[in-house]
């Protein structure tokens, strides 16, 4: 999920998740990751990460935001 919770998206392998996480990047912060998207620990919401956890159950639920 972006930061500024606009796009949620689930990952699905070899379904371009990688550009499609680079464009939600991008979206918030007006530059691509430099480097492999997956490896971000900052600047997007992750499910791996356990504070970003609650935001995206939050917002999936709530249907807050493009998914």
């Amino acid at each position: 999920m972006t930061e500024s919770e606009s796009v949620v998206y689930r990952v699905v392998p070899k379904c371009a998740c990688s550009t499609i996480g680079q464009i939600m990047f991008y979206s918030d912060h007006g530059e691509f990751f430099d480097g492999d998207i997956h490896d971000a620990k900052s600047g997007m919401h992750k499910w791996a990460h356990d504070d970003s956890q609650p935001l995206i159950t939050r917002n999936v639920e709530n249907n807050k935001s493009y998914a």
